[in-house]
């Protein structure tokens, strides 16, 4: 698309600089993961980086928006967290001991940073992934566990969630409190007041861009289109309408077709768990195994949540999550169905 493209110089370059970069992590992830030993430690490594640019993000804050150096803006900082905060979730969740208390604390950061940063995609991003988190983790972890299970737990989890949402609001930055709130009279918002800035103006003037260019505008070229077409010199804000506005309606389908398949393997994946520990006397191991697939799919609702709200089409961390899901569909997933008693795994142990 760069050759097309109404801003060649800057599409060429971040063909250059940015798509190869794209291509190199997807690659090296999918030929690197080739064990759930491999897995666990690149998990442990998003994690590990999440908390440690959310710890940064605190110390650093001093009443503005929360960022983490000059690298990522508050909302490629939002985006970052609450995309890897799942996986700590899940690991806290599910691990026992000092695992518990270690992925507990990198998600507590991930947390207390997205909120700093006053992100409202992100806010958005946060909460679909806890959800997607309670909700998906009874059946993932119990092949027994039936619908009402499912929804009794989610709901109990929820409404503790909710009741510690609520206990630390007061706690919030007033601008914090007065960004998120603004989701609730959204009417009054910018984003649908004016035009040259709001988003939803912004979403609209793109998708009848796309209307009548079918095929594009060209990479990276979104914020060029937004200045000839009256707008600001921004990106979209929103990752599909990003995609659709420079790869067109084809990059627009594959760009969303990519999380489909990646959903479909993941849930493929857990559902040969459940059946086999369903079908016979086997059950689903207290192993890392379901965990990490029920995490991973919860890290893809973030992802998309957050990313329907922020230009993050091209986020290098969201191809290493897809570069390693694709990894991940290729092992064995018997290794979370055991016959036997659970033998403990790196991060999780058997629950006495």
């Amino acid at each position: 698309s760069g050759v097309y493209s109404i801003w060649r110089s800057n599409s060429l370059t971040f063909v250059v600089n940015g798509l190869l970069v794209i291509t190199l992590v997807f690659a090296l992830i999918f030929k690197v993961v080739r064990s759930w030993t491999i897995a666990r430690a690149l998990i442990f490594t998003l994690c590990a980086s999440g908390a440690l640019l959310g710890a940064a993000a605190i110390l650093g804050y001093h009443g503005a928006r929360a960022e983490a150096g000059v690298t990522y803006d508050t909302n490629d900082l939002a985006y970052l967290l609450v995309t890897t905060l799942p996986l700590a979730v899940a690991l806290a969740i599910d691990g026992t001991g000092w695992r518990r208390w270690l992925f507990g604390s990198m998600a507590g950061a991930m947390i207390v940073a997205t909120l700093l940063t006053e992100s409202r995609g992100g806010l958005l991003g946060l909460f679909a992934g806890l959800l997607a988190v309670l909700w998906l983790r009874p059946t993932a972890v119990n092949a027994k566990t039936g619908a009402m299970g499912r929804i009794s737990k989610t709901l109990v989890w929820a409404v503790i969630a909710t009741l510690i949402g609520v206990a630390s609001w007061p706690l919030l930055p007033a601008s914090a409190r007065e960004r998120f709130a603004s989701l609730l009279n959204i009417e009054s918002d910018y984003n649908v007041q004016e035009e040259d800035v709001g988003r939803t103006f912004s979403w609209r003037r793109n998708l009848k861009a796309v209307a009548k260019r079918p095929i594009g505008y060209g990479v990276a070229s979104s914020s060029a289109l937004d200045l000839r077409l009256g707008g600001r010199f921004k990106t979209a804000h929103n990752s599909v309408v990003q995609i659709a506005t420079e790869l067109g309606v084809l990059g627009a389908f594959l760009f969303l077709r990519l999380y489909w398949l990646a959903w479909r393997q993941l849930s493929a994946q857990s559902a040969r768990m459940r059946e086999r520990a369903t079908a016979s006397t086997e059950r689903i191991a207290r192993s890392d195994v379901p965990v990490i697939l029920y995490a991973l799919r919860a890290s893809l609702v973030a992802s998309f949540v957050a990313g329907f709200f922020l230009s993050q089409g091209y986020s290098y961390l969201l191809y290493t999550l897809l570069g390693l899901i694709a990894a991940v569909a290729l092992l064995d997933s018997n290794a979370g169905v055991t016959s036997s008693t659970p033998v403990a795994s790196k991060w999780t142990r058997q629950r006495r």
